[in-house]
């Protein structure tokens, strides 16, 4: 069963909710609402496209504050309801351009993927042992259409189109 409410969507047990999750207060006032939460989705994020010498400042704010500072607000914000459960699942989304592989034209945003795949490899570390997994995604491009095989191998180098990096 489906219904929508404003901002929120819910289908067979899952909500969805739509929030700024730059914001702060946006983040604790969802919370206020969820007394139960099982899985926590960060999947919010922005691609800045150039080199290091054409991101300016507020590029490179906007990409951190949108891929990591976001997802360092809602993990602290819902881990302790995780915490007081005893159970929890969080799910980061980075990219294979991150610390995994660098590419061309993406100094920001890999920049900010690999500070996910570190806040998540921390959170893991210090929360498994309460009953807290976290994990994180890091999908590439494999099987996206209008793109050359070369293209693929210069951004991947590798054969599949996405690479699950656990928290431990």
């Amino acid at each position: 069963m489906k219904y929508i409410e404003a901002n929120a969507v819910f289908f067979l047990g899952i909500q969805i909710r739509v929030l700024d999750v730059t914001k702060k207060e946006q983040i604790e006032n969802l919370a206020k609402e969820i007394e139960k939460i099982d899985v926590l989705c960060n999947i919010a994020g922005f691609v800045h496209h150039g080199t290091i010498l054409e991101c300016e400042e507020q590029d490179w704010d906007f990409t951190m504050n949108l891929n990591v500072r976001s997802m360092y607000l809602m993990i602290k914000t819902f881990l302790p309801k995780m915490l007081k459960q005893k159970s929890g699942n969080i799910i980061n989304m980075s990219s294979v351009a991150s610390s995994i592989k660098g590419v061309v034209n993406r100094c920001a945003y890999s920049t900010s993927k690999a500070a996910v795949i570190g806040l998540t490899k921390a959170v893991a570390a210090d929360f498994i042992e309460q009953g807290i997994r976290c994990n994180c995604v890091c999908p590439g491009t494999e099987g996206l259409s209008g793109q050359t095989e070369d293209w693929q191998d210069g951004y991947c180098g590798r054969s599949g189109p996405s690479l699950c990096v656990p928290g431990l």
